[in-house]
Order: structure tokens, then C-alpha cells, then sequence
């Protein structure tokens, strides 16, 4: 799913950065440039999307994060909008 939806977004002019684990986006400094997160809330792997999105809340960034998922259950979705006004979620069908 990474390579696909990075194809799309460079197909329409966009700068992408693509990461295979949640630690190797960890060691990547977030540019000072209008930027965003496509983030999957069930990564397969520690830490998850909700671990690294909980992080970047705690160190101040403050970036517009579209979850992308096939299951959220209704308290997590919430539980997600009450930390960060600014969230998206989007039922994957990759």
C-alpha cells in the first residue's frame, strides 16, 4: 500500500516520503514545510499508529494526520479526535 499511494501523490506533483516502520519515521526530522501524515492505526509492528501519533502530540508537532484503516472501533475513533482536532480516517481498501 506505501508504494501505491506514493505513486499517486508524486503523480499529482506531490514530494513523498515514504517509511517502512514507525521508528525509521521516528529518526526523520519533520521538515518546516507544509507537510502531513498518512498513517495506518494498526501497523504490524511496535510502536503502532496510535503510539506514533500519541508521540508526536507529546513532543509539540502539530501536522494534519489522515489515519488510514479497514477496522476502527468507535471508542478508539474517539478516543483519536478528543487528543488532535485534526484527524481524517479513511476505511483502506488496499
Amino acid at each position: 500500500m506505501i508504494k501505491v499511494m506514493g505513486h499517486i501523490l508524486c503523480s499529482a506533483n506531490h514530494r513523498v516520503k515514504t517509511f517502512r516502520s514507525g521508528t525509521e519515521f521516528h529518526q526523520y526530522q519533520i521538515p518546516k514545510l507544509p507537510c502531513c501524515l498518512l498513517l495506518d492505526i494498526h501497523l504490524g509492528e511496535q510502536p503502532d499508529g496510535q503510539a506514533i501519533f500519541r508521540k508526536l502530540l507529546d513532543e509539540g508537532v502539530r501536522i494534519p494526520v489522515v489515519f488510514l484503516t479497514s477496522n476502527v472501533s468507535v471508542p478508539l475513533a474517539v478516543d483519536l479526535i478528543r487528543a488532535a482536532a485534526q484527524i481524517i480516517f479513511c476505511k483502506s481498501g488496499f
